[in-house]
């Protein structure tokens, strides 16, 4: 056979093999909330199912609608779930977007959506629910009712403390209001100038308020010129010296839980410890948070949390590990250990922050075993952990490529499901090549005996460090211009636990390989270890730029940033010989007959600058991003409009989630109408691809998102509903024939309409309180190309799901080679219904029902859940018992029926100190095996 091909024979089969392999890792579960309210938190859950290797963290990735990064938070594991909390202030009524990414002990990935996530999140509509609250302070308010303006602080007949003291009065109800006819008046002072007028918002705040009783009346009309009726309420300022409660306030929660579980045949122990507080010393604010937990592993990324934090009018300073936001293009929530200060001066700020954005995680020698899954992380090899000696011992996992005769043998990997090392009959195995069943491994001889040496499975990582400084002009409220520096640095010297080390030889590119001799390998003999990375370094400078007009009812924005990158500084910086010997051919010092005017090496505490450098020639501006928008807000109407400009070689190590090689335009409308009971939201996208042009095609994205909202009142339901379609083009619509790789389909034309309905209703029936909450979801991606892809059937002689070399194929376009080029069609259902009911005695119930379905080319599956709990409250509210079943069933690419019983008992030892026990069995039920599993849990908690 000619060499190309082989090689086409291999790109083939790479082709149609690797989409198997993704969905073989594993999949992660997750149905998105229902009823997901504006202004309050969002819990988020998640399983993983049929992992090939241990999950080493899970983040979900959230940003509010419209938004250009996604800020990341790291969800924590509970007995085999997942969860993580989105803050409160995410949650508008532009909706909110996030994806899951889940990584893996081998460095793989698994995502939630699994089409396309950053590009296409999962979007979750929200409910207005606090308009009925409003409403009925409103009506409480007496003159407010009439003109619709709601008092919010302070409220009526308070007392408040100077530096505490802000005058805010919503305008969200209404819509017949003169912006420009308000006048505010503070004990008969016209303060009106000096406040923040919006469309939903009055606000006032002054620190040199004088103590004693203030009375506030806000006057305005409506749009015909008519008078509306006066606000008008009292409030009493507060000093130092009036005041009798204690200058030092704490307030917070301890807790303590401790939990024993066995999910899926493996044991597992857990105790967690969280500390959260806040409070003031006079004029000095103060809160901190600690967390940790036995999961905390010197191998992986921490688990522990640590947050300490003051905040005074002026100064704002953090420790321990935090999210700081400085520009949206630089570092936007990425989670850092170390320092964080905001210093506030009015017409000039400056925000720093630094620390480690990845702790060092030294690669060693597994000590006496050869490990592949090492789930608990302790680097040794434990009972149902698998090690494999190359083929020769007789307890394995995934097996090695190589040479076999079609049959088991003994001493060959196999996948030893239930860890007795044995092969059982049932567990796949590797007969190095001849059974068609080609697991991953490592190819090699073995003689069943632990050498000493050998390859690591698990590398180290370096430690990277970020400092990034951002110094801003101009009132905040009005106008600011600010500049960024950032620095993001691998220590390049990372400190390992390999024993007795000499000849150090750390060769460039990716992975970093360290070549060690050791004691413990025989004489001249090296251990190689892989890293996970070679050692980088990152550079970042921008500026951005915000000015607001007509009390800011006009915004205007924008930043731009330039970066760096440096793939491996581990040659440090360039020398003047360096750039003679790169940029022209004659060795003399020069760069074409011109004196070199830099030496590299003088500015490497900035940034090292060699050959690896992205990118080589920063006169491209391949590496700039910037972006540009205008926000108007008036009658009723949000308008945005946005253009953005992100180069292909654009790198922040500090915040990576940022979309590349991107350009466009998005301009969007939300339009509030009757009181803000209805709401229309429109938005327009389109972005395009290659602005190098270093692709052979360009790719357009043009989205068409449309929504509306109905809050119609108290006792009436909420509801939302937005549709949106997406169309990529390539404009391609040819095959061709390629010499080396046969047979080529480029071809991209595809459209995806998504469309997502919401209801929330509070209703009374039979004497009951309930409240309904119901999500539908539909998404279809059409291939327009379907009917024209070339998709040779093939006989799977083994039933792997995938051809392998030497089964046969229906060769429709007579090549001699097997084509396979799957459509992109794919559809998603989902329903979610939560019912939560109140009795006229003290039980709470609630009934959930979700299903969810998924079909493409490549897999199709789906689950149903149901749940049904309550708890009731006894003994005056001092004890609460509860009890939950719940039932899970899943078909397709992942087949399980699960049943789960629990319940459990908290009791008020005082109002503010509880203990919790409870316990759950579980049974699942997997095509050949059954689970008999159990949770057990205790919780001790207490405020102050």
């Amino acid at each position: 056979m000619p060499q190309f091909s082989k090689r086409h024979l291999f790109t083939t089969f790479l082709i149609l093999i690797i989409p198997s392999l993704l969905y073989a890792q594993g999949r992660i579960i997750h149905s998105p909330p229902a009823g997901v309210e504006i202004g309050k938190e969002v819990e988020i859950f998640v399983s993983v199912e049929n992992s090939s290797e241990p999950v080493t963290e899970l983040k979900v990735l959230y940003r509010q609608r419209g938004s250009q990064s996604y800020k990341e938070f790291s969800m924590f594991e509970s007995s085999g779930f997942w969860s993580a909390v989105i803050p409160a202030s995410e949650v508008t009524d532009a909706g909110l977007e996030y994806l899951i990414i889940a990584e893996l002990q081998g460095g793989g990935q698994l995502a939630y959506p699994e089409n396309n996530p950053y590009d296409q999140p999962v979007f979750i509509p929200t409910l207005i629910v606090k308009a009925a609250e409003l409403q009925e302070a409103a009506e409480k308010q007496g003159a407010v009712a009439g003109s619709n303006m709601i008092i919010l602080s302070p409220e009526p007949n308070s007392r408040t403390k100077v530096e505490e003291t802000l005058i805010a009065v919503s305008l969200f109800y209404n819509d017949d209001i003169d912006l420009s006819s308000i006048a505010i008046y503070l004990n008969g002072i016209n303060i009106t100038g000096s406040s923040i007028i919006s469309e939903e918002l009055i606000t006032y705040a002054s620190d040199d308020l004088d103590p004693g009783l203030k009375t506030v009346i806000i006057e305005a009309s409506d749009l015909s010129g008519e008078p509306l009726v006066p606000l008008q309420w009292d409030f009493t300022v507060v000093s130092d010296k009036v005041r009798t409660e204690s200058r030092f306030k704490i307030s917070g929660k301890a807790v303590v839980d401790s939990r024993g579980d066995k999910i899926q045949g493996v044991t597992d122990d857990v105790t967690t410890s969280r500390l959260s507080f806040r409070g003031n010393y006079d004029f000095v604010n103060y809160k901190g948070l600690a967390y940790l937990t036995s999961k905390e592993n010197e191998f992986l990324q921490p688990k522990n949390r640590f947050m300490f934090g003051l905040n005074t009018k002026y100064l704002m300073v953090n420790f321990g590990d935090l999210n700081p936001n400085v520009t949206p293009l630089t570092i936007y929530g990425k989670r850092i250990r170390g320092v964080e200060g905001i210093l506030d001066l009015g017409y000039f700020n400056l925000h720093a922050v630094y620390g480690e954005l990845e702790r060092e995680i030294p690669a060693d020698i597994m000590p006496k075993s050869e490990v592949l899954t090492d789930e608990n992380g302790n680097r040794v090899w434990d009972k149902a952990e698998a090690f494999d000696d190359f083929g020769i011992d007789s307890i394995a996992g995934t097996g090695d490529l190589g040479e076999g005769n079609g049959v088991y043998d003994l001493g060959e990997p196999f996948t030893d499901l239930d860890g007795n090392g044995v092969w059982n009959g049932d567990e796949k195995f590797d007969d190095f090549g001849k059974d068609g069943i080609k697991n991953t491994g490592d190819s090699g001889e073995g003689n069943g005996v632990w050498d000493g040496v050998g390859k690591v499975f698990r590398g180290g990582t370096f430690s990277r460090n970020l400092l990034a400084m951002r110094a801003s002009f101009g009132p905040n409220r009005r106008f600011q211009w600010g500049f960024t520096f950032a620095q993001a640095r691998d220590d390049s010297l990372i400190a390992t636990n390999l024993p007795d080390r000499v000849g150090l030889n750390l060769q460039s590119g990716r992975p970093a390989v360290f070549d060690y001799l050791s004691s413990d390998a025989p004489d001249g003999e090296k251990i190689e270890v892989i890293l996970g990375h070679a050692p980088k370094d990152n550079m970042l400078l921008g500026t951005d730029l915000f000015y607001g007009i007509d009390n800011n009812r006009i915004l205007l924005e924008g930043e731009a940033a330039f970066s760096l990158l440096a793939r491996d500084i581990t040659g440090g910086p360039f020398t003047k010989d360096n750039l003679d010997t790169l940029l022209d051919d004659d060795f003399d010092g020069k760069i074409d007959g011109r004196d070199i005017p830099i030496n590299p090496g003088d500015y490497e505490k900035i940034f090292i600058l060699n050959q690896t450098m992205i990118p080589l020639d920063p006169r491209g501006l391949n590496s700039l991003t910037y972006n540009a928008g205008l926000k108007m807000s008036y009658f009723k109407n949000f308008l945005r409009a946005n253009y953005r400009f992100v180069g292909s070689e654009y790198n922040s190590l500090a915040n990576p989630f940022i979309r590349k090689d991107i350009k466009g335009f998005d301009i969007s409308d939300r339009i509030r109408m009757i009181n803000s009971k209805f709401i229309v939201s429109l938005r327009f996208e389109r972005l395009e691809n290659n602005l190098a042009e270093d692709k052979e095609n360009t790719t357009t994205t043009t989205s068409f998102d449309g929504g509306i909202s109905l809050y119609p009142g108290r006792d009436m339901p909420r509801i939302s509903l937005n549709v949106r379609n997406i169309i990529r083009d390539n404009s391609v619509d040819t095959t061709r024939i390629d010499d080396l790789l046969g047979y080529i389909d480029r071809r991209l034309n595809n459209a995806t309409v998504t469309s997502t309905f919401s209801i929330g209703y509070d209703v009374e029936a039979l004497g009951l309180k309930h409240r309904l909450n119901l999500n539908v979801s539909n998404s279809e991606s059409k291939d327009e190309f379907e009917q024209e892809r070339l998709n040779e059937k093939f006989e799977d002689d083994n039933l792997n799901g995938r051809r392998d070399p030497n089964e046969n194929f229906t060769d429709e376009n007579e090549d001699g080679k097997y084509n396979s080029f799957s459509s992109s069609n794919n559809t998603s259902a989902a329903i979610a219904l939560v019912v939560n009911t109140e009795y006229n005695f003290p039980l709470k119930t609630q009934v959930q029902f979700l299903t969810n379905n998924n079909k493409s080319e490549l897999s199709e599956f789906g689950y149903t859940f149901f749940g049904v709990g309550g708890k009731y409250l006894m003994f005056a509210d001092k004890l609460e018992i509860n009890g939950n079943l719940k039932y899970t069933s899943t078909s397709g690419t992942i087949e399980f029926n699960e049943t789960r019983l629990g319940g459990g008992a908290r009791y008020y030892i005082t109002p503010k100190q509880s203990i919790l026990a409870s316990a759950e069995f579980k049974k699942r039920v997997q095509p050949e095996k059954t689970f008999n599993d159990y949770i057990v849990r205790a919780r001790y908690s207490i405020s102050f």
